[in-house]
Protein backbone atom coordinates (compact mmCIF):
# COMPACT_ATOMS: atom_id res chain seq x y z
CA UNK A 1 0.00 0.00 0.00
CA UNK A 2 2.64 2.65 0.87
CA UNK A 3 4.56 1.92 -2.32
CA UNK A 4 1.45 2.27 -4.50
CA UNK A 5 0.17 5.33 -2.64
CA UNK A 6 3.48 7.24 -2.51
CA UNK A 7 3.32 9.01 -5.91
CA UNK A 8 -0.26 10.09 -5.19
CA UNK A 9 0.74 11.51 -1.79
CA UNK A 10 3.56 13.45 -3.45
CA UNK A 11 1.17 14.80 -6.07
CA UNK A 12 -1.40 15.80 -3.43
CA UNK A 13 1.20 17.67 -1.35
CA UNK A 14 2.63 19.47 -4.37
CA UNK A 15 -0.80 20.34 -5.74
CA UNK A 16 -2.11 21.78 -2.45
CA UNK A 17 1.00 22.95 -0.64
CA UNK A 18 -0.07 21.05 2.49
CA UNK A 19 1.10 17.79 4.10
CA UNK A 20 -0.37 14.52 2.83
CA UNK A 21 -0.69 11.40 4.98
CA UNK A 22 -1.53 7.73 4.45
CA UNK A 23 -3.20 6.04 7.43
CA UNK A 24 -4.45 2.53 8.16
CA UNK A 25 -6.44 0.87 10.89
CA UNK A 26 -4.60 -2.22 12.16
CA UNK A 27 -6.88 -5.29 12.54
CA UNK A 28 -6.65 -5.23 16.33
CA UNK A 29 -6.43 -1.47 16.70
CA UNK A 30 -8.76 1.24 17.91
CA UNK A 31 -6.66 4.04 16.43
CA UNK A 32 -5.18 4.80 13.00
CA UNK A 33 -1.47 4.49 12.27
CA UNK A 34 0.47 6.79 9.93
CA UNK A 35 2.16 4.62 7.27
CA UNK A 36 3.55 7.32 4.98
CA UNK A 37 3.60 11.09 4.59
CA UNK A 38 4.81 13.91 2.41
CA UNK A 39 5.49 17.11 4.33
CA UNK A 40 4.31 20.47 3.09
CA UNK A 41 7.06 22.65 1.58
CA UNK A 42 5.79 25.61 3.65
CA UNK A 43 7.60 26.82 6.78
CA UNK A 44 4.46 26.55 8.94
CA UNK A 45 3.02 23.10 8.35
CA UNK A 46 1.52 19.98 9.89
CA UNK A 47 4.18 17.33 10.54
CA UNK A 48 3.19 13.73 11.19
CA UNK A 49 5.52 11.08 12.56
CA UNK A 50 5.51 7.73 10.77
CA UNK A 51 4.15 5.01 13.03
CA UNK A 52 2.29 7.54 15.18
CA UNK A 53 -1.21 6.53 16.25
CA UNK A 54 -4.20 8.86 16.22
CA UNK A 55 -7.69 8.40 17.72
CA UNK A 56 -10.58 7.39 15.49
CA UNK A 57 -13.22 9.78 16.82
CA UNK A 58 -11.48 13.13 16.28
CA UNK A 59 -9.12 12.80 13.32
CA UNK A 60 -10.11 12.98 9.66
CA UNK A 61 -8.37 9.69 8.83
CA UNK A 62 -9.99 7.89 11.75
CA UNK A 63 -13.41 9.25 10.86
CA UNK A 64 -13.02 8.37 7.17
CA UNK A 65 -12.13 4.74 7.97
CA UNK A 66 -14.73 4.38 10.74
CA UNK A 67 -17.55 5.77 8.57
CA UNK A 68 -17.12 3.07 5.92
CA UNK A 69 -16.77 0.04 8.18
CA UNK A 70 -19.41 -2.67 8.19
CA UNK A 71 -22.06 -1.62 10.72
CA UNK A 72 -21.36 -4.43 13.18
CA UNK A 73 -17.63 -3.67 13.34
CA UNK A 74 -18.28 0.08 13.56
CA UNK A 75 -20.77 -0.35 16.43
CA UNK A 76 -18.31 -2.62 18.25
CA UNK A 77 -15.51 -0.06 17.94
CA UNK A 78 -17.77 2.84 18.89
CA UNK A 79 -18.85 1.01 22.03
CA UNK A 80 -15.23 0.45 23.06
CA UNK A 81 -13.82 3.91 22.20
CA UNK A 82 -12.76 6.04 25.15
CA UNK A 83 -13.95 9.23 23.35
CA UNK A 84 -11.23 11.26 25.08
CA UNK A 85 -11.32 15.05 24.78
CA UNK A 86 -8.18 16.59 23.24
CA UNK A 87 -9.40 20.13 22.55
CA UNK A 88 -12.57 22.12 23.22
CA UNK A 89 -13.80 21.02 19.76
CA UNK A 90 -13.40 17.24 20.28
CA UNK A 91 -16.69 15.40 19.84
CA UNK A 92 -17.27 13.10 22.81
CA UNK A 93 -20.94 12.14 22.37
CA UNK A 94 -21.42 8.73 20.71
CA UNK A 95 -24.86 9.56 19.25
CA UNK A 96 -23.53 12.74 17.64
CA UNK A 97 -20.52 10.82 16.36
CA UNK A 98 -22.78 8.16 14.80
CA UNK A 99 -24.76 10.86 12.96
CA UNK A 100 -21.51 12.43 11.81
CA UNK A 101 -20.21 9.09 10.50
CA UNK A 102 -23.42 8.58 8.54
CA UNK A 103 -22.92 12.00 6.93
CA UNK A 104 -19.28 11.18 6.09
CA UNK A 105 -20.42 7.91 4.49
CA UNK A 106 -22.89 9.92 2.39
CA UNK A 107 -20.42 12.63 1.25
CA UNK A 108 -17.26 10.50 1.06
CA UNK A 109 -15.14 13.06 2.93
CA UNK A 110 -14.17 13.61 6.58
CA UNK A 111 -13.10 17.02 7.87
CA UNK A 112 -11.57 17.69 11.28
CA UNK A 113 -10.90 21.24 12.46
CA UNK A 114 -8.89 21.59 15.69
CA UNK A 115 -10.46 18.47 17.16
CA UNK A 116 -7.22 16.64 17.94
CA UNK A 117 -4.70 19.50 17.92
CA UNK A 118 -5.47 23.18 18.35
CA UNK A 119 -4.59 25.14 15.22
CA UNK A 120 -4.52 22.06 12.96
CA UNK A 121 -7.08 20.80 10.45
CA UNK A 122 -7.28 17.80 8.16
CA UNK A 123 -9.41 16.37 5.38
CA UNK A 124 -9.51 12.64 4.57
CA UNK A 125 -11.19 10.25 2.16
CA UNK A 126 -11.34 6.46 2.28
CA UNK A 127 -9.07 4.19 0.26
CA UNK A 128 -10.60 0.92 -0.92
CA UNK A 129 -8.83 -2.33 -1.73
CA UNK A 130 -9.62 -4.49 -4.77
CA UNK A 131 -12.67 -5.95 -2.99
CA UNK A 132 -14.00 -2.47 -2.14
CA UNK A 133 -13.23 -2.66 1.58
CA UNK A 134 -11.99 0.51 3.29
CA UNK A 135 -8.80 -0.21 5.20
CA UNK A 136 -6.92 3.07 4.77
CA UNK A 137 -7.37 6.80 4.32
CA UNK A 138 -5.67 9.52 2.31
CA UNK A 139 -5.49 12.79 4.24
CA UNK A 140 -4.34 16.35 3.82
CA UNK A 141 -3.33 18.32 6.92
CA UNK A 142 -2.23 21.84 7.68
CA UNK A 143 -2.84 24.97 9.76
CA UNK A 144 -6.58 25.44 10.24
CA UNK A 145 -6.71 28.98 8.79
CA UNK A 146 -5.01 27.93 5.53
CA UNK A 147 -7.09 24.77 5.27
CA UNK A 148 -10.32 26.71 5.81
CA UNK A 149 -9.42 29.18 3.06
CA UNK A 150 -9.16 26.36 0.48
CA UNK A 151 -11.61 23.86 1.97
CA UNK A 152 -13.74 23.08 -1.10
CA UNK A 153 -10.75 22.78 -3.44
CA UNK A 154 -8.82 20.62 -0.96
CA UNK A 155 -11.81 18.32 -0.41
CA UNK A 156 -12.02 17.63 -4.14
CA UNK A 157 -8.25 17.02 -4.34
CA UNK A 158 -8.30 14.56 -1.44
CA UNK A 159 -11.29 12.67 -2.85
CA UNK A 160 -9.62 12.44 -6.26
CA UNK A 161 -6.35 11.09 -4.80
CA UNK A 162 -8.14 8.54 -2.60
CA UNK A 163 -10.04 7.31 -5.66
CA UNK A 164 -6.82 7.16 -7.69
CA UNK A 165 -5.06 5.13 -4.98
CA UNK A 166 -8.09 2.81 -4.74
CA UNK A 167 -8.02 2.30 -8.52
CA UNK A 168 -4.27 1.56 -8.37
CA UNK A 169 -5.07 -1.10 -5.74
CA UNK A 170 -7.53 -2.72 -8.15
CA UNK A 171 -10.87 -1.23 -7.09
CA UNK A 172 -13.18 -0.60 -10.03
CA UNK A 173 -16.44 0.89 -8.81
CA UNK A 174 -19.61 1.06 -10.83
CA UNK A 175 -20.80 4.54 -11.69
CA UNK A 176 -23.03 5.79 -8.86
CA UNK A 177 -26.53 6.66 -10.01
CA UNK A 178 -26.14 10.33 -9.11
CA UNK A 179 -23.04 10.57 -11.33
CA UNK A 180 -24.57 8.88 -14.35
CA UNK A 181 -24.91 11.11 -17.39
CA UNK A 182 -28.60 11.92 -17.91
CA UNK A 183 -30.15 10.97 -21.23
CA UNK A 184 -30.33 13.85 -23.68
CA UNK A 185 -33.71 15.20 -24.60
CA UNK A 186 -34.28 15.46 -28.33
CA UNK A 187 -33.65 18.94 -29.66
CA UNK A 188 -36.71 20.87 -30.80
CA UNK A 189 -34.71 22.71 -33.44
CA UNK A 190 -34.23 19.60 -35.56
CA UNK A 191 -36.17 19.57 -38.76
CA UNK A 192 -38.54 16.68 -39.26
CA UNK A 193 -37.59 14.13 -41.88
CA UNK A 194 -39.91 14.17 -44.86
Amino acid sequence: LPEIARPFLVQLAMQTGESSVLSVLPPSGDSVVYLDKVDSPQAVRYVAELGATRPLHCTSSGLAILAFMPKGRRDQLLGALSMSRFTSRTMTDRKQLTRRLDEIARTGIAVSFQEFKAGAAAIAAPIRDAQGEVKAACALAGPSDRMQACLDKHQESVKAMALAISAALGWHPGIPEQLAIPARKPSRSRSKAS
